[in-house]
């Protein structure tokens, strides 16, 4: 709650994709009514107050919803470090080891989970906190 009341709520949870670029961000009517359905949920107080600013954040997410820690298969030398999603900044002591192993070509065991993985298709997503509607 800031000075002026206004309380600055988000969904943690699976959105649409698109470009940082794209002229579409903009929230929708249907995306105002999944919010006001996760306030009833949530915050049910706060399910019928007016809404007086909107704004669509972009994630680093991929499809699974786990990080993506990997040697590029078309660039030799080129490790790819992605897939934050919003919240790689509590991970970053753990995801530095990780990353240092994957430069160093070093064996660890949570770099089969974020290896390469182009068989992942958008909605195969897997972590609950993010993908579960009724939390």
């Amino acid at each position: 709650l800031n000075r002026d009341g206004v309380v600055k709520i988000a969904n943690h949870g699976q959105g649409r994709e698109m470009s940082p670029d794209s002229p579409e961000r903009a929230v929708t009517k249907e995306e105002e009514s999944k919010m006001r359905q996760f306030l009833s949920n949530s915050f049910p107080a706060l399910a019928n107050s007016p809404i007086v600013f909107t704004r669509i954040c972009l994630y680093c997410d991929t499809h699974d919803g786990n990080f993506w820690i990997a040697p590029d298969p078309d660039r030799p030398g080129l490790i790819i470090a992605a897939g934050d999603c919003g919240h790689g900044f509590k991970f970053a002591p753990v995801l530095g080891e990780i990353i240092a192993d994957a430069v160093e070509g070093k064996s660890n065991p949570l770099l089969e989970k974020f290896r390469w993985r182009p068989e992942v298709k958008a909605g195969e997503a897997k972590e609950a906190a993010r993908f579960q509607v009724n939390l």
